[in-house]
C-alpha cells in the first residue's frame, strides 16, 4: 500500500481525495483477488488430503469504495419526487436505487423488468372500450 498516502496532515481537494480513494479501492482489491485465490487453493489441498471431492468457492468483496448509501438513497428518492415527467429520468432513478439495493445476480433481472415495465407518459393501453 506504499503508493497510497498515509498520514500526513495537508489538506487535499476533492478530485485529490476521490483520486486517493479510487488507488486505495484498487489496491484493495487487488488484494482480495489474490487473498480469494489463495485460500480457495488451500481448501483444495485440504481436501486433497482429506481425499474429499472439492465444492468451495471462494468470494471476497470487489470494491471496497467509500461510499454513503442513506445519502445517495435520499438523494435518488428526492429526484423521484420532484415531479420531472421523463421516462427515461424515472428508469435511470430505479436503476440506480437497484444498484444500491441488490447484489449482482439480481441486478440484470432488475435492470430488464425495469426497462421493460416503464411505459411512456400518456401512453394509453390499445384496448378502448367504445360506448354503446
Amino acid at each position: 500500500m506504499g503508493a497510497v498516502r498515509g498520514t500526513e496532515a495537508m489538506t487535499m481537494s476533492g478530485v485529490a481525495m476521490q483520486t486517493e480513494f479510487q488507488m486505495l479501492n484498487a489496491k484493495l482489491s487487488e488484494k482480495a483477488d489474490l487473498l480469494e485465490l489463495a485460500e480457495e487453493q488451500l481448501w483444495l489441498l485440504f481436501c486433497d488430503w482429506q481425499d474429499v471431492t472439492p465444492d468451495v468457492e471462494i468470494f471476497y468483496p470487489d470494491a471496497f469504495d467509500l461510499r454513503d448509501y442513506d445519502k445517495e438513497l435520499m438523494f435518488l428518492q428526492q429526484m423521484r419526487a420532484t415531479g420531472v415527467k421523463s421516462v427515461t429520468l424515472s428508469q435511470e432513478i430505479d436503476k440506480k436505487i437497484s444498484d444500491l439495493i441488490l447484489d449482482d445476480e439480481m441486478l440484470a433481472k432488475a435492470h430488464s423488468e425495469i426497462e421493460s415495465g416503464t411505459q411512456v407518459l400518456g401512453q394509453f393501453n390499445e384496448q378502448v372500450t367504445e360506448e354503446s
